[in-house]
């Protein structure tokens, strides 16, 4: 289906009355109605993919071939097995066949249907059963044109009917499952006029009734003598008259009345159908349903796609439209202290409610307590409600998969988010590994590295030396050379530099160095002094599949723990096999609190939405504790989710861009994040600076300590 819906931008209806056409206008209706084709084509649909819908009986008023090459543009075609399915509206899935110019016919699905409706009637128009169907209250933009060839209903009276039907629209917005009920009514208001004709003649003076009495009895004995006259020129011209010319005149005079007559009729029916009429259906006008007359057809009139087919639902009259909501969903929807709704969603649809003029109703939670998926064929939760026409739509955390779009229709994205992690914090390390922090473990091998290659060159350079300087000799003993080497590195000046030039070139060197090493130590150490340490966590899922932590998440009806497990990516599927559902309940935080306290316990990773993951942990007293992981999994697009064939998501769709585009959305986002306590609580690595304090320096005493022991051994041995 999505692959048929991607290439069908609009979609005719061709259909006529075929009562009303003979046999000698067949070809005056085909020029007609292939020049309007043509001229709709190449004007306001131009550049736009078009199928067309033809009825199967339209073959006996057209030839459908010839009608097909005089259209100048390449399209599809469909041919309809009858016309009932369309025009009355009875069949909830009308078959059609699907056929290229050139190419193989394929049946297409019963859910097909199109984002854009003209429908070109010839003939009796109907236009307020063939603006009604359901065809057409599911299609977004919807025009009629009209080449009628009698005249039609009052456009006044169209609207009184419309009216008629106000209170039933705004109860139920464009209900398939309403039509059946509406086709009775209509009948019902059909009977009704005529139940009230026929009492308005009742009460017509006597004199009046006399009067049309003796008209109709003048016109039938008029019609009488006609036929009498008629039937005595037949008896007549049986007989061969002498005088030929005589009784051949009123046959000649009769020929040629009745070519006048026929060549007035194509005229007149020309004429007719050079002006076809353009009309819509407006769902919710402020005065209520009615007919909208966008004039007669001409290529000046009609020269965009927005004029031929306007925007029908800029707004909802003031409609009540149901959505599906949960509050436990921050930031999205929640109960805020007041115990008011708010949330980035909630916002949105405030605006959206604003500029479309309707009210919405939230719920608490669905009934069934679930989230929204498919079981067992049948969808359940939020979106179960929506699937099943109880709302109209769906605002919590829903992401677009493929699944949901053959079932829903949803509107553009406006936030992006995954699933985290959330890990504890590892204790952390000891104090005393302050002193070896500021280096990583390479650059101290490499300092070591460093200090025992100058010791060496040291002792080579004093052993080579064939003239050792009188008074200040260069060290010739390893101590003496280690210890010549090491004081550059603490900073320890010398009492005495070696005479020789060639060590003290090396000395200098190697002092220059030693100094920038001494500089970056000391300000690396000043720097983490105060600051926790803490073992190296984990951001990777490659990481987190090779640790023992398992996975924990509440048990709501979301696709995240099927989808781990039939990945076909191995880290994931690892993961998925780990993880443990926790069930929910109506207290606390919903059941949230079991898989806390196995990630405090250092067992389990907790499974949630990204964002709402964060704020519950902070609720709960324990955002300290925990980290979330960088790497998120089925990160998506979130989206509104409406019922199948909703016409009015393309007007929802404006007004969400212009609110995203303008930054709304992740001004409301960051607003409400940082209202509940999301903003500045820990840096990236989460931890904080704290005061100088004598535990901070354990690592120096402990390492002076060290030394006097040391001292003390040498001294007794």
């Amino acid at each position: 289906m999505s692959k048929l819906k991607t290439i069908l931008y609009l979609f005719f209806l061709i259909t006529t009355t075929t009562t009303t056409i003979t046999t000698p206008h067949r070809h005056i209706l085909q020029d007609s109605l292939a020049r309007t084709l043509q001229e709709v084509l190449q004007g306001p649909l131009e550049r736009l993919p078009v199928t067309l819908l033809l009825q199967k009986d339209l073959n006996e008023s057209y030839n459908v071939n010839v009608l097909l090459k005089r259209i100048r543009k390449d399209v599809t075609v469909i041919m309809t097995l009858g016309d009932s399915e369309v025009m009355e509206g009875q069949a909830r899935s009308w078959p059609l066949w699907r056929a290229r110019r050139r190419g193989p016919c394929t049946a297409p699905l019963p859910s097909w249907s199109p984002s854009t409706l003209l429908l070109l009637k010839v003939g009796d128009c109907k236009a307020r059963r063939l603006l009604q169907t359901p065809l057409a209250q599911r299609t977004p933009a919807l025009a009629l044109l009209c080449l009628s060839l009698q005249e039609e209903e009052d456009e006044e009276g169209e609207e009184v009917e419309g009216r008629n039907s106000r209170q039933r629209e705004k109860e139920s917005i464009y209900d398939d499952d309403d039509f059946e009920e509406e086709e009775e009514e209509e009948e019902d208001e059909e009977e009704g006029k005529v139940n009230k004709n026929e009492g308005n003649n009742d009460t017509k003076p006597i004199n009046e009734e006399k009067e049309e009495e003796e008209e109709e009895e003048e016109k039938k004995n008029e019609k009488l003598n006609k036929n009498k006259e008629k039937n005595e020129k037949e008896k007549t011209s049986t007989t061969k008259p002498i005088n030929k010319g005589r009784t051949k005149k009123p046959k000649d005079e009769e020929e040629h009345n009745a070519e006048q007559h026929k060549e007035g009729e194509e005229e007149e029916l020309t004429r007719t159908l050079r002006h076809p009429r353009v009309m819509t259906w407006l769902p919710f006008s402020p005065g209520g349903p009615r007919f909208l007359s966008l004039g007669a057809w001409s290529e000046r009139a009609f020269p965009t796609f927005h004029s031929l087919f306007p925007r029908r639902f800029e707004s909802l009259g003031g409609a009540v439209v149901g959505v599906a909501s949960d509050m436990d969903d921050a930031p999205l929807v929640f109960r805020d202290e007041e115990g008011e709704f708010d949330g980035t969603s909630r916002r949105l649809l405030d605006v959206i409610a604003s500029r479309m003029n309707f009210s919405y109703t939230l719920t608490d939670r669905a009934p069934d307590n679930k989230w929204g998926e498919l079981e067992n064929g049948t969808w359940v939760g939020l979106l179960g409600e929506v699937y099943r026409g109880n709302k109209h739509l769906a605002i919590n955390y829903f992401t677009i998969t493929e699944e949901r779009a053959r079932f829903f229709d949803y509107s553009v994205s406006y936030l992006t988010e995954g699933f985290g992690f959330a890990l504890p914090i590892p204790p952390e390390l000891p104090k005393w590994t302050k002193l070896v922090y500021p280096f990583a473990w390479d650059m101290w091998a490499a300092v070591g590295g460093a200090t025992l290659a100058a010791t060496a060159a040291l002792l080579l350079l004093s052993a080579l030396q064939l003239h050792p300087h009188p008074t200040r000799p260069a060290p010739t003993g390893l101590a003496p050379s280690l210890a010549f080497v090491m004081k550059g590195l603490v900073s320890q000046a010398q009492a005495r530099v070696p005479g020789p030039w060639s060590v003290r070139m090396f000395l200098g060197g190697w002092w220059l160095v030693a100094f920038v090493v001494d500089i970056a130590y000391t300000g690396c150490l000043i720097a983490v002094l105060t600051v926790p340490s803490y073992p190296a966590r984990i951001h990777a899922l490659a990481h987190l599949a090779l640790s023992r932590n398992r996975l924990c998440m509440l048990d709501y009806g979301e696709f995240v723990p099927d989808a781990l497990l039939a990945s076909e990516d191995r880290v994931m599927r690892t993961l998925g096999e780990r993880m443990d559902l926790s069930p929910t309940t109506d207290v606390g935080f919903y059941g949230q609190e079991a898989c806390a306290e196995r990630v405090l316990a250092g067992i389990s990773a907790h499974v949630e939405t990204y964002a709402y993951l964060k704020i519950t942990y902070v609720d709960m007293g324990l955002g300290d504790r925990v980290y979330i992981m960088r790497e998120q999994v089925y990160e998506g697009n979130l989206a509104f989710f409406f019922r199948k064939h909703t016409p009015w998501v393309a007007a929802v769709d404006r007004v969400m861009r212009a609110v995203i585009e303008a930054g709304f959305v992740e001004k409301w986002q960051a607003d409400i994040l940082e209202g509940l306590g999301m903003t500045g609580r820990e840096d990236d690595s989460g931890s904080r600076p704290q005061p100088l304090g004598l535990a901070h320096l354990q690592g120096a005493f402990l390492l002076f300590g060290t030394g006097l022991g040391v001292a003390l051994v040498v001294l007794l041995l």
